[in-house]
């Protein structure tokens, strides 16, 4: 099942959250981060997941689940799931641990001046 954390659009400096998505009776997941258009050298998109504490009813990062300061045209994959062994090598990232309920994508958009970063976050969910 695929669930889009971030439709396709241009975002100015900022930061942005997602609408929650539910992810109950899925373990893990295949993230996709794909970042088009004008980038300039001075920006720079931080995307991360993260996660729904029904208890405290508030959000929290999912650890490791981060694609630090991207600041180029390209597409960045990470896989959430408990049967992965956790790296951070090169443009993949892999979290070794489950996901919550509900998730959402949370992204920081840095840029000088008035430039704007277009990108977009899928979730391709696994059991």
């Amino acid at each position: 099942m695929i669930k889009t954390l971030f439709p396709s659009l241009a975002r100015s400096s900022g930061t942005y959250t997602g609408d929650p998505v539910s992810v109950a009776g899925f373990n893990g997941g295949f993230f996709v981060a794909y970042l088009a258009g004008d980038i300039a050298s001075t920006t720079s998109v931080t995307i991360k997941i993260q996660g729904y504490d029904k208890v405290g009813s508030q959000w929290f990062d999912l650890t490791g689940a981060t694609f630090g300061a991207i600041s180029a045209v390209t597409t960045k994959t990470m896989t959430v799931h408990p049967a992965v062994t956790a790296t951070t090598i090169g443009i993949n990232v892999a979290v070794s641990q489950c996901l919550p309920d509900v998730i959402r994508g949370h992204a920081i958009v840095a840029s000088a001046g008035t430039f704007s970063s277009t990108f977009t976050l899928a979730a391709h969910l696994k059991q």
